[in-house]
């Protein structure tokens, strides 16, 4: 078969790009479906990622990230580790601007786990939407065969500070 090559095993999953609201963070959960579910055998690992911002200036975006769920863990900072930070230039409203590869320490999310994110930034820049079809925080946003992307929830720079 094919070699094996980071191009190869690279996977995107994409939420939207929409939003009317502004914020500095977001947090969020994914998780990797277990095996009996059709998830994959070794796992996901998270190298990247993306978001939506008015900004097409740099702008300094931070990750972090914690077992389980982001739900109870809003104003705790104790309960998350940073995976990195990183100047990048915001790409405006229509296109996603990326936390440059590299930049965060890799994620490893085994068959059957949830990990939560907090993608943030020092200035209310991010772009959001409020749920316009009842979906709740928690409930599955968006996925594929190998992740699912829950709703998250805003929150401000610093965990709520």
């Amino acid at each position: 078969g094919a070699p094996t090559t980071q191009d190869s095993t690279l996977k995107a999953v994409a939420t939207i790009l929409v939003g009317g609201f502004l914020q500095s963070g977001n947090m969020f959960d994914v998780s990797v479906p277990s095996v009996e579910e059709g998830g994959p055998e070794g796992g996901v690992t998270v190298l990247a990622m993306e978001m939506s911002t008015t900004s097409t200036d740099d702008i300094c975006v931070e990750v972090y990230s914690k077992e389980g769920t982001h739900v109870g863990s809003e104003d705790n900072a104790s309960d998350w580790t940073m995976l990195g930070a990183a100047t990048t230039t915001g790409q405006g409203a229509a296109e996603p601007t990326r936390v440059p590869l590299g930049s965060l320490d890799p994620v490893h999310i085994a068959a059957g786990e949830r990990r939560a994110f907090y993608v943030v930034m020092p200035e209310p820049l991010m772009r959001y939407t409020q749920p316009i079809m009842g979906e709740v925080t928690g409930d599955v946003f968006t996925s594929n065969d190998d992740i699912q992307i829950y709703v998250g929830s805003v929150n401000a720079f610093d965990f709520g500070g």
